[in-house]
């Protein structure tokens, strides 16, 4: 249920279609000052780092259990829909009869719908959208929708930044893949935060490999996601961006795992410290005590 406090945020969150310098388009939002995936346009960078980077379909298929994805910052749908338009081209190929293969649960989490109902209002400028409408408009109005008889789709409508710390994990099932991607670190730190991320980890599932993937290459983020207990390596490149961030739950999942070479990075950074729930500050190195505890994580022993 929408919450008084979601109405008043919906109503002071304002966009604009944009047009990107590959000539696609997307949203933007004026209150954070943000573009929707800015770089090569929705479509494509949410294929790239949620589909590709995840090697979700070959995890799927692979999966004995229900495959669980949690969508966080489900914003204007592009990533969800990605995820599911390389779901149904699989299913399309007929190789794999639907018996063997494992049902897949989505929770997408916001606190605003304003982003996709903008978007919906603008479909012929978003074409990524197509497709997709009467499954939306469905998602929106009852807060579930089933595809294809495989996919339980669900919305919960709420601030992931608080929800985290109420629940518990028999609230949800565990995420075998995440698709993180609120605003960013400057605007919204609160999604960034040391806290936010230790919570999370809590909720991966114990033996079964679970994969966050994001688009920033920030130093200061992968320190936060490896002080909160997460394994961290290089995603893949993204347009004009050379690499993005994978984390995990186990370090054998990643393909370019962080070294004790980029500690040295760390050390010399100004921006390297983990980010806080008091918020991320510029120009701030990381503090002795917290990289003595980098130098202790698994990952580099």
């Amino acid at each position: 249920m929408t919450t008084s406090s979601q109405t008043e945020n919906d109503k002071q969150e304002q966009f604009e279609i944009v047009n990107l310098k590959n000539g696609l388009k997307s949203l933007r939002s004026l209150a954070n000052l943000e573009t929707f995936h800015p770089v090569t346009g929705p479509r494509v960078e949410s294929r790239i780092l949620y589909v590709e980077s995840q090697n979700l379909i070959e995890r799927w298929r692979g999966s004995t259990t229900e495959f669980v994805i949690w969508d966080v910052g489900f914003g204007a749908g592009a990533n969800v829909t990605a995820v599911i338009e390389a779901i149904e081209q699989e299913l399309s190929k007929g190789q794999q009869s639907m018996a063997k293969l494992r049902p897949i649960r989505i929770l997408s989490f916001d606190r605003s719908t304003a982003p996709i109902e903008f978007a919906l209002k603008n479909v012929d400028s978003l074409d990524y959208l197509k497709n997709h409408e009467a499954h939306l408009l469905e998602l929106l109005s009852s807060r579930r929708v089933r595809l294809h008889q495989l996919i339980d789709w669900q919305l919960i409508l709420s601030d992931f930044s608080q929800l985290v710390f109420v629940s518990n994990s028999s609230d949800w099932a565990a995420p075998h893949a995440i698709l993180f991607d609120p605003y960013s670190a400057y605007k919204n730190s609160e999604m960034w935060s040391l806290e936010l991320f230790t919570a999370l980890r809590g909720f991966l599932p114990q033996n079964e490999v679970s994969l966050l993937t994001n688009y920033t290459r920030s130093t200061s983020v992968r320190v936060t996601l490896l002080l909160a207990g997460f394994f961290v390596g290089v995603g893949t490149e993204v347009g004009e961006k050379s690499e993005t961030t994978v984390a995990s739950n186990q370090l054998a999942a990643l393909y370019r795992p962080l070294t004790r070479d980029w500690l040295k990075r760390v050390e010399c950074s100004r921006n390297s410290a983990p980010i806080r729930a008091s918020g991320l500050k510029k120009d701030v190195p990381i503090s002795k005590e917290d990289f003595a505890k980098l130098l202790t994580h698994p990952q580099f022993s």
